[in-house]
């Protein structure tokens, strides 16, 4: 913990300095600091916080400047978020102390305290930095370039939630998420910090099927420069109960099924990365297989998908110790009800070995081996969470049950899947294995030929503050502008089709924003602003939707 000067000696010292105008040379009042890739405040400074808040309100101080800083590891604009809900939850805890005026800066890796090539120096930077200052004082001064807010500021009020999962990390899990997507992970895919042993592991997704969610998450479609056509994107990440991100054991991975009405041959499993200017960028995985089925399919087929699992875990029991070793398990089923049930599964087994079933349908031993391939182990509940919409329209419990009623219903029935009606004859599933958390993305390159790429200027200064896209109307496609001199740019967009600009500016805490329908072409456009609240702007974005 760095030492601070009383607050009566800090206000000298601002005073000096506000008139100088070299406000980050500012001597701060108090400096938290945060393990890496934290922003919880530790129980120890919340000690330190309480002895010079009181000191504070002794002197009775009007402003308050929260700044939060981290260090240079990792990606430059999670870094900036990072330091902003530092920043935040200092503010927070300052406001439930009663002081009020509290004005919050977040400037990432930007502002170093110290070197960050080593550990100490790197441990120094990960701080939140509390100024004082008394009424007839101002806050440090920051040039105008800097004054002006980071856009990930507003991205962070307007994006979509994160949909949260209480995982034991000890087994296999099955998770449905809200809008399709079902992803299976392996027992000991994550491994939670000394002192969580016990508690699940909160296991966190974001999908993105919508191009209003998209543009809320500040996602785009293009993979070093190159347009994709986006067949859905879908973020995950775990913490354990420390708050700590966790990643994935070696030789261990994410299976993960995207639901989609239309499968393309092309497609290619990315994964995502933000630039240095914050844009979104997608490289193609080498490992991931990507693979795909259709929900009738595994409907048809889920009874004998689980049969077969099962058979693939029963032994026939021949030999002499294999036989003594069962008549212990007897036994011990007379004092045991789990194990009477064991006994039962196995008697089952081994007459199920004896009289094999029927030859299975081709299409289901396809599936079969496309599930082992993955390295799936527990089927059923796979296939039920695939299944659930299904099993839930037709107030049914098995699969079984679930046939026979589709069977008699027909290919009248649709699903709410990827923020739409979908037809059940019409969906389907890309799956693909991840050895990563994070971004990822089902893209293929998009077909605009070389000559019909055109650039669509923008009117709009390159500011920090601003961002726009082109949102194809005629392509799952989302191009984001790019700084060209003093001004924004859109490159490769395809000439001569529906698409809308969207520019979203931040200014002063405020949210604009401007919708632009075009069809386009190689001219200068001007936007036209309209000031909107943060529900506004959500609620206008869906009209890309539509």
């Amino acid at each position: 913990m760095k030492h601070y000067l009383p607050v009566t000696l800090h206000v000298l010292i601002a005073l000096c300095l506000c008139f100088t105008g070299r406000g980050q040379d500012t001597i701060p009042s108090g400096t938290i600091l945060f393990h890496s890739g934290q922003y919880r405040i530790r129980p120890s400074d919340m000690r330190e916080l309480r002895r010079f808040t009181a000191a504070a309100r002794i002197d009775s101080p009007l402003f308050v400047l929260v700044e939060g800083h981290s260090d240079s590891v990792g990606n430059y604009t999670r870094n900036k978020l990072l330091s902003l809900k530092r920043a935040m939850a200092v503010k927070e805890w300052l406001v439930k102390q009663g002081l009020g005026d509290i004005i919050v800066r977040a400037w990432g890796p930007d502002r170093p305290v110290a070197d960050n090539r080593t550990r100490e120096g790197r441990r120094r930077n990960r701080r939140v930095d509390i100024y004082f200052s008394r009424p007839q004082l101002v806050v440090p001064i920051t040039p105008d370039r800097e004054a002006l807010p980071d856009i990930a500021e507003l991205y962070q009020q307007i994006g979509t939630p994160l949909q949260r999962f209480c995982i034991n990390p000890y087994r296999d899990t099955v998770i449905r998420c809200s809008q399709g997507t079902v992803i299976y992970i392996k027992a000991g895919s994550f491994v939670p910090s000394v002192g969580c042993d016990g508690g699940c592991v909160s296991f966190q997704v974001r999908e993105e099927f919508l191009p209003s969610d998209m543009v809320m998450d500040d996602l785009s479609t293009t993979s070093d420069g190159r347009v994709l056509e986006t067949q859905g994107m879908i973020y995950t990440e775990a913490v354990d109960c420390q708050g700590k991100k966790l990643d994935l054991q070696k030789g261990r991975d994410l299976v993960v099924l995207i639901p989609t009405d239309t499968v393309n041959a092309g497609a290619k499993v990315f994964k995502g990365n933000r630039e240095d200017d914050s844009i979104m960028n997608w490289t193609m995985e080498d490992s991931p297989m990507l693979s795909s089925f259709s929900l009738p399919d595994i409907v048809r087929c889920g009874g004998s998908l689980s049969d077969a699992t099962n058979k693939a875990t029963c032994h026939p029991c021949h030999f002499f110790f294999c036989r003594i070793g069962r008549v212990v398990k007897v036994i011990g089923g007379v004092f045991s009800k789990q194990q009477r049930a064991q006994n039962l599964a196995f008697r089952q087994c081994q007459e199920e070995l004896k009289n094999p079933s029927p030859a299975q349908d081709p299409k289901c031993t396809e599936l079969e081996r496309l599930l082992r391939k993955y390295g799936v182990s527990n089927t059923d509940s796979l296939i039920k969470a695939i299944s659930q919409p299904l099993l839930d329209h037709f107030k049914v419990s098995t699969m079984k049950q679930l046939l026979d009623t589709l069977e008699k219903a027909g290919n009248t029935v649709e699903l709410n899947a990827m923020g739409r009606r979908v037809p059940l004859a019409n969906f389907k599933y890309y799956v693909f294995n991840t050895p990563q958390t994070g971004w990822s993305n089902i893209d293929f390159l998009t077909a605009i030929p070389y000559s019909s790429a055109v650039t669509v200027k923008l009117n709009v200064p390159a500011q920090k503050n601003i961002s726009c896209k082109l949102v194809c109307r005629e392509r799952r496609t989302i191009i984001p502008a790019v700084r060209v001199g003093g001004k924004l740019e859109i490159r490769g967009a395809p000439n001569g089709e529906k698409a809308v600009i969207v520019g979203i500016r931040y200014e002063n805490g405020q949210p604009l924003l401007a919708l632009k329908e075009i069809i386009v072409n190689e001219v200068s456009f001007d936007l036209d602003w309209k000031s909107v609240s943060v529900e506004e702007l959500k609620e206008a974005l869906k009209k890309l939707d539509q």
